[in-house]
């Protein structure tokens, strides 16, 4: 939704990821008036690259198991699982 339109609202959040949606929510449910801005065409921010686990690169474990890790393969692993990381801005 645009608003084209000046608007008042008691409470302005930027970015729809994990925390500003829980701020809208919370402040909504409070009685505030709230808009929620967000730059990407999606909500979620790095929600959207969550896949429930803590990731690293080149690790002792990975190591010892003879594993050869790098940025990039690492990036591309994530991808497969969660879709291609959007450039910054």
């Amino acid at each position: 939704m645009r608003y084209t339109e000046a608007e008042e609202f008691d409470i302005i959040v930027v970015g729809a990821g994990a925390s500003g949606l829980a701020a809208a929510g919370e402040a909504a449910r409070s009685g505030s008036s709230v808009i929620l801005i967000e730059k990407a065409d999606e909500p979620g921010g790095m929600m959207n690259w969550c896949v429930g686990t803590v990731s690293a690169i080149n690790t002792p474990q990975q190591k010892r198991a003879g594993i050869e890790d790098t940025i990039e393969a690492h990036f591309e692993d994530m991808a497969v699982h969660a879709g291609p990381a959007r450039p910054p801005g």
